[in-house]
């Protein structure tokens, strides 16, 4: 089976990877999106800002998928801080 180098990254920066393996890239991409919705599962409850990402490369060290998911939420109490927010139905006030 081919081996891929997969580096995890939860907010710190990727991690040094570990090797895996897997049947095929394919195999190797769905497994990084599984292990996103985990990362997620275990790193976003509670925060307001959270930044995950997966990286994938092959054996010669060719990317083969790369993701991340950036995360922002608002609870009211804070400020809006949102750049989008300033292209919504208005000024906000």
């Amino acid at each position: 089976m081919p081996t891929y180098n997969v580096r995890m990254d939860v907010g710190e920066g990727p991690d040094g990877g570990e090797p895996m393996e897997f049947s095929d890239a394919q195999a190797a991409r769905r497994d990084a999106q599984i292990a996103m919705t985990e990362m997620a599962r275990d790193h976003i409850p509670g925060k307001r800002k959270a930044h995950l990402a997966v990286e994938i490369d092959d054996d010669k060290g060719a990317a083969i998928y790369r993701a991340k998911l950036e995360f922002s939420g608002y609870d009211g109490e804070e400020p809006e801080t949102d750049p989008d927010q300033r292209h919504s139905n208005g000024p906000r006030e």
